[in-house]
């Protein structure tokens, strides 16, 4: 089974994500988020960047 994405296992799961995720990240807070996920504090910093440019 290794190699097979969730998401062909599970097709209902990317409709829970979209639904659940922002309230999660809310609960969450981004600060926990970016210290525990460095991919994804590196992605947020780039997209800040941005609009600093």
């Amino acid at each position: 089974m290794q190699g097979i994405r969730k998401q062909k296992l599970l097709p209902q799961q990317r409709k829970v994500n979209k639904q659940l995720g922002p309230q999660l990240a809310e609960r969450i807070g981004l600060e926990v988020i970016r210290s525990r996920c460095p991919h994804f504090n590196t992605w947020l910093s780039r997209l800040e960047s941005l609009n600093h440019s």
